[in-house]
């Protein structure tokens, strides 16, 4: 749990709900960092980087649902986009 909670906080919850389809369809580095540009994110490269690799790596080790749910346990108040990540999270993982 610490794993993820480490990886969780290295790319941002909203981050990881917002670009949750993009993690999922396995994009290398460099295409996420694409996908994140096209996101307007205003982000530096080793950011994207950090951001990119983290994601990944909660979908190369299965970890998505177990991710998601840190998510919908989380205090709004904390975590950006507050309730509405944490209702795109139910949704999410509902589609899993």
């Amino acid at each position: 749990m610490k794993n993820i909670e480490r990886l969780l906080n290295s790319i941002g919850k909203e981050t990881f709900v917002k670009y949750f389809d993009a993690f999922r369809k396995q994009y290398d580095t460099q295409e996420l960092i694409k996908v994140f540009r096209k996101g307007l994110e205003n982000w530096s490269e080793d950011s994207c980087k950090t951001k990119a690799n983290a994601g990944r790596k909660l979908f190369y080790s299965n970890l998505e649902k177990e991710a998601l749910v840190l998510i919908i346990e989380s205090n709004p108040n904390k975590i950006g986009g507050g309730i509405e990540t944490i209702n795109i999270a139910k949704r999410l993982i509902s589609e899993l």
